[in-house]
């Protein structure tokens, strides 16, 4: 069996994406200081930053335009919903939108905004991503309360609300990662 050692310049070319592809993962983990999979969740976590804050600034805006909406029921006459005996509410409610859906334009598509299918497709492939590694640094686990809180955040943590939520923020106290103000 004879061996050629003589290593040619075509040679040493060809194996240099192939050495490229094997160290990349290990020269990051060498730069960053992480574990390899806390500084894969710190890339996602750009990645998520900006879709997050979309995210919120489109909550932002369907909650003012539902605050308008609200206004014009009540403008229409529609009371709090403890003035109404039990089930009469709704069914104001549902009178008032029928009997003046032209002025309200309840179904009007809210501008400032991409859709919302747009925007949680988005945030679930990337959440797919980032809650498949595990985190070994609170820098990692800060990512995916972010993803968490991006897609759940009105339920998290406030009063009410009971089990899984307050594990999670018991865990976030724990670690010391606040947990992204949804408003924010």
């Amino acid at each position: 069996m004879k061996t050629d050692t003589t290593l040619s310049r075509r040679r040493l070319l060809a194996s240099i994406p192939a050495l490229a592809a094997t160290t990349a993962p290990v020269a990051a983990t060498a730069l960053s200081g992480l574990p390899m999979g806390d500084a894969a969740l710190l890339v996602l976590g750009e990645k998520l930053k900006p879709l997050a804050a979309e995210i919120m600034a489109a909550k932002a805006l369907d909650q003012t335009d539902q605050d308008e909406f609200e206004a014009q029921l009540a403008a229409l006459g529609l009371k709090d919903e403890s003035e109404y005996p039990d089930g009469a509410y709704m069914g104001e409610r549902c009178r008032l939108i029928d009997e003046n859906s032209e002025s309200l334009n309840y179904d009007r598509p809210i501008s400032g905004r991409r859709e919302w299918d747009d925007l949680w497709g988005e945030l679930s492939d990337l959440m797919d991503d980032i809650l498949a590694i595990t985190p070994t640094t609170v820098e990692g686990f800060a990512v995916q309360v972010l993803a968490i809180v991006t897609m759940h955040g009105g339920v998290l943590c406030s009063a009410g609300y009971y089990r899984l939520e307050d594990f999670l923020c018991r865990t976030c106290e724990f670690v010391g990662v606040p947990i992204p103000d949804e408003a924010a």
